[in-house]
């Protein structure tokens, strides 16, 4: 009868930490959640509305610097052998030398969607790639809309977040979407199953709690603080805007010198 008891009691004690965990997954699933679905977005366009454009600016101005720099060089070569330079050619090598900064860029572009593609599909061992189609055909026989037709809406968007997860392999996601619509009483568990969901459940909290602090490291959540500081705000935009001011000044100064340099001719057609 004593064992019994004690038996009910550490049964007791599983069936609320797994309890507890659940909520804790739960409240960090959602936490994330918002995060990427929320507050990504209204940070970027804070961000850009206050400090994006003005960024574009300079990076604008540094490029066509660059440009005009490389067709002053040209100019000033033929210049100093005393040849009349060849415009046309100058223009080549001047277009040349935009495209390399369009193919630069749009490369930069590709690799960055390309690494958002693969930071969002993580590679998964032979056993959880087993664990996540399982899981998603579980939810999906419990969740899809054409075979259970009295879902409720938060069931529905439970399903979509699955079908989602399911397409980028996030495990750690399914398997909380799973934690969500588990069906069975934590009361009906054996013991050993008991241990093997709180043992998951865990395992989920840590990778769920990694990922958050990956994202607040990252931008733009690493200048959440920043955002809203309007002090800082206006520093960063007073700097951006004398070095758009420099810039300005050093482009109007190399255009100058080109028209001067266009006039040239050699010695012998003066």
């Amino acid at each position: 009868m004593t064992q019994d008891i004690i038996l009910n009691e550490e049964r007791a004690k599983l069936i609320h930490k797994l309890e507890a965990l659940k909520k804790e997954s739960a409240n960090l699933f959602y936490k994330r959640d918002e995060m990427l679905t929320y507050e990504y977005p209204k940070l970027c366009s804070l961000y850009l509305n206050e400090i994006g454009q003005l960024k574009y600016d300079e990076f604008s101005l540094q490029v066509d610097i660059k440009i005009l720099s490389l067709r002053l060089s040209l100019i000033q070569a033929y210049i100093n052998r005393n040849e009349m330079p060849d415009h046309d050619a100058i223009e080549k090598q001047v277009q040349a030398e935009m495209e390399k900064y369009r193919m630069t860029l749009e490369n930069m572009m590709k690799d960055i969607r390309e690494a958002k593609e693969y930071l969002s599909a993580p590679l998964l061992s032979p056993e959880e790639a087993r664990e996540l189609k399982a899981l998603y055909v579980i939810l999906v026989k419990r969740l899809h809309p054409d075979i259970n037709p009295n879902l409720s809406e938060r069931d529905e968007e439970l399903y979509i977040k699955a079908v989602a997860a399911y397409k980028s392999r996030d495990l750690v996601t399914l398997r909380q979407i799973m934690l969500l619509v588990d069906s069975f009483r934590t009361d009906d568990l054996p013991e050993d199953t008991l241990l093997d969901q709180i043992d998951k459940v865990q395992k989920t909290i840590d990778a769920i709690k990694e990922r958050i602090s990956e994202l607040e490291s990252q931008f733009p959540f690493n200048l959440r603080d920043k955002i809203y500081d309007r002090e800082w705000i206006e520093k960063e935009q007073s700097l951006l805007k004398e070095s758009i001011s420099a810039l300005t000044e050093k482009k109007r100064s190399i255009e100058q010198t080109i028209l001067v340099y266009k006039t040239w001719k050699p010695e012998s057609l003066s």
